[in-house]
Protein backbone atom coordinates (compact mmCIF):
# COMPACT_ATOMS: atom_id res chain seq x y z
CA UNK A 1 0.00 0.00 0.00
CA UNK A 2 1.00 3.60 -0.30
CA UNK A 3 2.04 5.47 2.77
CA UNK A 4 0.34 8.78 3.30
CA UNK A 5 1.75 11.59 5.38
CA UNK A 6 -0.29 14.41 6.88
CA UNK A 7 2.32 17.03 6.01
CA UNK A 8 5.54 17.52 4.15
CA UNK A 9 7.33 19.59 1.55
CA UNK A 10 6.82 18.67 -2.10
CA UNK A 11 9.19 20.00 -4.76
CA UNK A 12 10.01 19.33 -8.39
CA UNK A 13 13.60 18.43 -9.21
CA UNK A 14 15.84 20.41 -9.49
CA UNK A 15 15.02 22.41 -6.40
CA UNK A 16 16.67 23.64 -3.25
CA UNK A 17 15.02 25.09 -0.17
CA UNK A 18 17.07 27.01 2.35
CA UNK A 19 16.15 27.53 6.00
CA UNK A 20 17.79 29.62 8.69
CA UNK A 21 17.92 27.50 11.81
CA UNK A 22 17.40 28.77 15.31
CA UNK A 23 19.98 27.57 17.81
CA UNK A 24 19.43 24.31 19.61
CA UNK A 25 18.16 21.98 16.87
CA UNK A 26 19.95 18.65 16.89
CA UNK A 27 18.39 16.55 14.13
CA UNK A 28 16.46 16.91 10.88
CA UNK A 29 14.01 14.05 10.29
CA UNK A 30 12.02 13.29 7.14
CA UNK A 31 10.69 10.45 5.03
CA UNK A 32 11.97 10.92 1.50
CA UNK A 33 10.34 9.60 -1.64
CA UNK A 34 8.70 10.35 -4.96
CA UNK A 35 5.06 11.38 -4.84
CA UNK A 36 2.65 8.56 -5.67
CA UNK A 37 0.98 10.83 -8.24
CA UNK A 38 4.03 10.46 -10.50
CA UNK A 39 2.86 6.91 -11.42
CA UNK A 40 6.14 5.05 -10.82
CA UNK A 41 8.06 7.57 -12.91
CA UNK A 42 10.79 9.84 -11.73
CA UNK A 43 14.22 9.41 -10.23
CA UNK A 44 15.86 11.88 -7.91
CA UNK A 45 18.69 12.29 -5.43
CA UNK A 46 17.94 13.96 -2.09
CA UNK A 47 20.68 15.98 -0.41
CA UNK A 48 20.80 17.77 2.93
CA UNK A 49 23.43 20.50 3.32
CA UNK A 50 24.46 22.38 6.42
CA UNK A 51 26.24 25.70 5.85
CA UNK A 52 27.19 24.52 2.36
CA UNK A 53 28.58 21.15 3.49
CA UNK A 54 26.87 17.95 2.37
CA UNK A 55 25.49 16.15 5.44
CA UNK A 56 23.42 13.52 3.63
CA UNK A 57 23.05 12.23 0.08
CA UNK A 58 20.58 9.53 -0.87
CA UNK A 59 21.10 6.92 -3.54
CA UNK A 60 18.84 7.41 -6.57
CA UNK A 61 15.24 7.25 -5.36
CA UNK A 62 12.73 6.10 -7.99
CA UNK A 63 8.98 6.35 -8.38
CA UNK A 64 7.42 3.33 -6.67
CA UNK A 65 10.19 3.03 -4.05
CA UNK A 66 8.98 2.91 -0.46
CA UNK A 67 9.62 6.14 1.46
CA UNK A 68 12.90 6.09 3.36
CA UNK A 69 13.20 7.57 6.85
CA UNK A 70 16.26 9.74 7.34
CA UNK A 71 17.76 11.45 10.40
CA UNK A 72 20.51 13.98 9.78
CA UNK A 73 22.47 15.62 12.62
CA UNK A 74 22.25 19.42 12.26
CA UNK A 75 23.75 20.59 15.54
CA UNK A 76 25.53 23.95 15.13
CA UNK A 77 24.19 24.34 11.55
CA UNK A 78 22.99 27.88 10.79
CA UNK A 79 21.71 27.39 7.26
CA UNK A 80 19.99 24.15 6.28
CA UNK A 81 19.48 23.41 2.60
CA UNK A 82 17.24 20.65 1.26
CA UNK A 83 18.17 19.88 -2.34
CA UNK A 84 16.60 17.54 -4.86
CA UNK A 85 18.47 16.76 -8.08
CA UNK A 86 17.04 15.00 -11.12
CA UNK A 87 19.51 12.05 -11.06
CA UNK A 88 20.90 12.94 -14.47
CA UNK A 89 17.80 12.17 -16.52
CA UNK A 90 14.88 14.44 -17.32
CA UNK A 91 12.70 15.86 -14.58
CA UNK A 92 9.60 14.06 -15.89
CA UNK A 93 7.68 12.73 -12.92
CA UNK A 94 10.27 14.05 -10.48
CA UNK A 95 7.84 15.24 -7.80
CA UNK A 96 9.91 14.69 -4.69
CA UNK A 97 8.58 14.72 -1.15
CA UNK A 98 10.24 15.48 2.16
CA UNK A 99 7.36 13.96 4.13
CA UNK A 100 6.88 14.64 7.84
CA UNK A 101 9.88 16.98 7.69
CA UNK A 102 10.77 18.23 11.14
CA UNK A 103 13.60 19.66 13.19
CA UNK A 104 14.12 18.14 16.60
CA UNK A 105 15.82 19.80 19.56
Amino acid sequence: GTASYPWGIGVHANAALTFRLAKGFKTFHAAIGIDGKSHQRGSVVFRVLGDGKELFKSPVVRGGDAPREISVPVESVNELKLAVDDAGDTDLGDLANWASAQLVR
